[in-house]
């Protein structure tokens, strides 16, 4: 691991904080607002964007760290950064206008605003082509009407990145809204298994009037740039969830080996519980390698940044999930009990696999990739190994 200052306070406020109280936070369903201002004190918000707006600047590998630390404490916490940071703050950092840059990024960085990413509905996910959010243009206005559904931390956020239709059929456009000064409405969603403290709550928007420095990017470009820009950014940091999330499961399930006895020995005499145990090792070990290589892509902003991220995102989801099956069988009827760490782990995997595109589209994506270029997923051979006979 990469020592960088905020990844070892983060390190030590998860541990000191945040895990023990993991399961407490799943039950109520909610993150206490003291607790996010503890996250934000730290710098966790701004933790990617530049120093003049506040952030910490840190590189690739350092944020995927830093995610990773987060996802083993608690997915929940580890969701609004996510979401907060990768998918809403750096698209307005890509995207956005002078003065939302100006005004919006240092209250981000700081924790004054929080920030939420519209874009999902329930009949559309997240195909921009086929939403039903729309708006149509009055004199030099935009009234935007619709809802989004599935919506992490819309429940307390302060801004909405909402992404709508036109009504003309022109394209879609991202919208940069406020609570308050917009009139944007949140219902909360419960009934949840998995990320039950993200705060997952439907937007709705009935007659919201916006005007062109609201505009996030240029109008009917949010489809072709805007959201998939954002998305890149949500499926790295989902990808070093997963692998968070895996080796959460990997400490979890060995210490409890260690400690269970069965038949007069500790259950890691037992070399089927050795196999679950190796299994899930090696999966971690590889989930983590594929982040670390889409990492250094990334810094270097190298053309086959996205397809190895996209494979890093569909490797660690699946590997999150697997690793945290076998945390609970190693744990027997124990591993079904809210008492105990496994279960909670297992429900906060299997969203992975869900959100910022199914484990089948990242499939269907890496095949698109590899199939137009099949050597663009794996590293170029050094010049000493091209040279050999």
């Amino acid at each position: 691991m990469i020592t960088t200052p905020l990844v070892d306070e983060v390190s030590r406020f998860c541990d000191e904080v945040v895990r023990p109280r993991a399961g407490e936070f799943d039950a109520a369903g909610a993150i206490p607002a003291s607790v996010i201002g503890q996250m934000a004190e730290l710098g966790v918000l701004g933790a990617t964007l530049p120093t003049e707006y506040g952030g910490a600047g840190l590189d690739p590998l350092a944020h995927g760290e830093l995610t990773e630390t987060l996802s083993r404490a608690c997915s929940s916490l580890r969701t609004l950064s996510t979401v907060h940071l990768s998918l809403v703050a750096q698209s307005v950092l890509r995207w956005g206008n002078a003065r939302q840059k100006r005004d919006v990024l240092p209250d981000m960085a700081a924790g004054r605003r929080i920030g939420a990413f519209a874009l999902s509905e329930a009949d559309a996910g997240s195909g921009t082509e086929w939403m039903s959010c729309s708006y149509r243009k009055v004199a030099d206005r935009y009234v935007l009407n619709g809802a989004k559904k599935w919506i992490s931390f819309a429940g307390l956020a302060d801004l909405f990145l909402v992404f709508a239709r036109d009504a003309d059929g022109a394209g879609t456009t991202a919208f940069l809204l406020e609570r308050e000064r917009h009139e944007v409405r949140t219902t909360p969603i419960d009934h949840l298994i998995s990320t039950r403290a993200s705060h997952l709550a439907e937007v709705v928007l009935e007659d919201v009037v916006a005007s062109s420095a609201d505009i996030v990017g240029v109008e009917h470009g949010a489809g072709r740039f805007v959201a998939p820009y954002a998305l890149d950014h949500g499926r790295f940091s989902i990808a070093w969830a997963g692998v968070g999330l895996a080796r959460e499961a990997l400490a979890t399930m060995v210490d409890y080996a260690r400690e269970r006895r069965q038949f007069g020995e500790a259950l890691t005499a037992f070399q089927l519980i050795q196999a679950l145990i190796a299994e899930a090792s090696c999966k971690a070990h590889a989930a983590r390698a594929l982040c670390v290589e889409a990492s250094g892509l990334r810094a270097r902003r190298a053309q086959n940044a996205t397809a190895m991220t996209t494979m890093a995102k569909h490797f660690a989801a699946t590997t999150a999930v697997s690793v945290c099956n076998d945390a609970i069988q190693v744990h027997g009827a124990n591993g079904l009990s809210t008492r105990y760490a496994p279960e909670r782990l297992w429900r906060d995997a299997r969203s992975l696999e869900i959100i910022e595109g199914t484990s089948q589209i990242q499939q269907t994506l890496i095949a698109r990739y590899v199939v137009s270029s099949p050597d663009q997923l794996f590293p170029a051979r050094s010049p000493a190994r091209q040279d050999a006979p």
